[in-house]
């Protein structure tokens, strides 16, 4: 929320390249932006709040021209770029009232907010997002979908956690995609259903909340009966949705 003056936005664009030695935006002071897709590398921290809703994707090398005193002009070349860095330090990106679509990786030395704002807005995560030591956050007011490729990861430190929340809506994992601690807890948490591919706490915890719903498994793994009465697989291979030391699941219909 707002809480200094009233809010400027600092970039309006469909693209925006970023690049900073330091950091872009600051914490209580992000940049603001209404933009299409961005990318951006920073040596330190990212913050950005954009107003709509944003893609984090590549933005392809361009040109612009350097105008000159002789009447010429001269392209000055521009460079690509992919995904977001904050190589040492927080990637916090959030949207007023947008949707947040995360289609290159995401990269941070510490801690990590990826937020989509405003009534029915959805998160989908379609690339990988790591922390080398710090904390993940997936904040959505309806919807957090993570694709096939759309693995959490952190590195290092056991006490660094993973928290996915679904204010309005659901949680929905592909079979294939997966969110790993070094022993930190993991919790996920939705108004409705989440659907679990592989949530990977070693040996911290694991939390799941699916309020007015169901928790399920993403993969097709399904069970049988065999002559003895024992369960036997009948569909694909099995995969272990929750590795922990602890899980607490609490679902308002079922699990499993």
């Amino acid at each position: 929320t707002q809480t200094g003056d009233a809010r400027v936005v600092n970039l309006i664009s469909s693209t925006a390249a970023l690049r900073a030695g330091g950091s872009i935006g600051v914490a209580g002071n992000p940049l603001d932006t209404t933009i299409g897709t961005l990318a951006s590398s920073a040596g330190t921290n990212t913050y950005i709040y954009e107003t709509n809703g944003l893609t984090i994707g590549d933005i392809a090398a361009s040109n612009v021209n350097r105008v000159n005193l002789n009447s010429t002009t001269t392209a000055v070349a521009t460079a690509a770029l992919m995904g977001v860095t904050s190589t040492n330090g927080n990637a916090k990106i959030e949207t007023i009232d947008g949707d947040l679509t995360v289609s290159n990786t995401v990269l941070a030395g510490t801690n990590i907010l990826l937020a989509a704002g405003g009534v029915n807005r959805d998160l989908a995560v379609n690339a990988s997002v790591t922390s080398t030591n710090g904390s993940i956050t997936l904040l959505a007011n309806r919807n957090i979908g993570q694709g096939a490729n759309g693995d959490l990861l952190i590195t290092a430190g056991a006490a660094n956690t993973i928290y996915a929340y679904a204010v309005n809506g659901s949680i929905t994992m592909d079979g294939n995609a997966s969110s790993t601690t070094q022993g930190g807890n993991i919790y996920y948490r939705a108004a409705q259903n989440v659907t679990v591919g592989v949530l990977n706490a070693g040996n911290g915890g694991i939390w799941i909340d699916a309020v007015a719903g169901n928790i399920t498994d993403a993969q097709n793994d399904t069970v049988g009966v065999n002559a003895d009465g024992f369960a036997t697989q009948t569909g694909d291979a099995r995969v272990v949705n929750l590795i922990s030391s602890t899980a607490a699941l609490r679902a308002g219909g079922s699990i499993g």
